[in-house]
């Protein structure tokens, strides 16, 4: 069976995003953007230190430097679902300003390639194939309702890997093309083999969803 692969304004496009997102995170006099989760200590520094040169070399990464939490299955079911309403007070803050903005376009990008090639999709986020289909089953406008401004969508790609990002603000911005594109596709292996980091999850909740009833110590064996 063939599989087509993201077409040439596909990567162009997967720049452009990387291109907004470095320039939010060096932008001078202004705190770094809200995340699900935190960077890795230090990124920020790094990246600094990075000339235009090879800040546009790590932008040029076949992948999003950023994640919308594709494969959190639990988040994204409770986000879409037909039963979902907006909360008038959420529990994080809203996006807005220009990182509202590369939020919704990042949306706005993967939806339109889930209806044109969820296999390209899937290549340049590491995304679920049923992440995909709930994606491509709703209209744009209904996915940025739900979540174009929600702070607790984005977050880095890999933010839990310092080694990870060690490897792309060092090899993956090398003069050489042949070093940087082995830190490219190195880092690209491991952000669609990782297994993603677990949710925590409430024990409380957890148990009040249990609908096995506990055995009680009292009970006396049957004979």
């Amino acid at each position: 069976m063939h599989y087509p692969g993201p077409e040439p304004t596909d990567f162009d496009n997967v720049r452009a995003l990387n291109t907004a997102l470095l320039s939010l995170l060096l932008r001078a006099g202004q705190a770094t953007p809200v995340f699900h989760r935190d960077p890795p200590e230090g990124l920020r520094a790094a990246l600094g230190r990075l000339g235009r040169l090879q800040r546009e070399r790590l932008a040029s990464v076949p992948f999003l430097l950023f994640s919308l939490r594709e494969r959190d299955g639990a988040f994204w079911e409770g986000l879409l679902a037909d039963t979902a309403s907006l909360e008038l007070f959420p529990e994080t803050p809203p996006l807005e300003g220009d990182c509202g903005k590369l939020v919704a376009a990042g949306l706005s990008f993967a939806w339109q390639l889930a209806h044109r090639n969820a296999f390209a999709l899937r290549l340049l986020t590491g995304a679920s194939l049923h992440w995909c289909e709930e994606l491509a089953a709703r209209p744009l406008v209904e996915v940025l309702d739900r979540a174009g401004a929600r702070a607790d969508v984005v977050e880095l790609r890999c933010s839990d890997n310092a080694a990870f990002w060690a490897k792309l603000v060092e090899a993956g911005v090398s003069a050489r093309s042949d070093v940087r594109s082995a830190a490219h596709l190195t880092a690209w292996q491991t952000m669609l083999t990782r297994v993603p980091a677990a949710e925590p999850r409430a024990l409380a909740s957890a148990a009040c969803r249990n609908r096995v009833p506990a055995l009680k110590v009292a009970e006396k064996p049957r004979n």
